[in-house]
């Protein structure tokens, strides 16, 4: 099958989810709050990324302080985030501490995370 710029799109759009009735009876208020923190998140994540960027190759002198208060807007949305999934920051990281200790047993190694195999991982 040819597929070129000329065709892309309308090949592509064939598998665009388009049952919005049905996606729009799953938002719950809960989950407007987790889209809200989830959109809030991938854009505090840019901010900090674009900065860095521009340090980086652009030789921008990198704000500290900036950075840190969009460190500080990802807890805010992150803290959003972890409400709406009805648990708490408590509760995530051990699980979180305990699946790092699965992926490197003594300590990071770039062999590992090059090797590694996520066999009980969702992501």
């Amino acid at each position: 099958m040819k597929v070129d710029s000329h065709n892309y799109g309308d090949k592509a759009d064939r598998t665009v989810a388009r049952n919005y009735e049905e996606v729009l009876s799953r938002l719950t208020p809960e989950k407007i709050d987790l889209l809200h923190a989830i959109l809030g998140l991938n854009g505090e994540v840019g901010e900090l990324t674009e900065a860095f960027k521009k340090h980086l190759f652009y030789g921008k002198p990198l704000d500290n302080q900036d950075m840190a208060k969009e460190v500080g807007d990802m807890y805010w949305y992150s803290a959003l985030a972890v409400k709406c999934l009805k648990t708490t920051i408590n509760e995530i990281m051990p699980g979180n501490i305990e699946k790092l200790k699965k992926r490197y047993p003594e300590q990071f190694s770039e062999k590992d995370a090059i090797e590694r195999k996520d066999v009980n991982e969702t992501t």
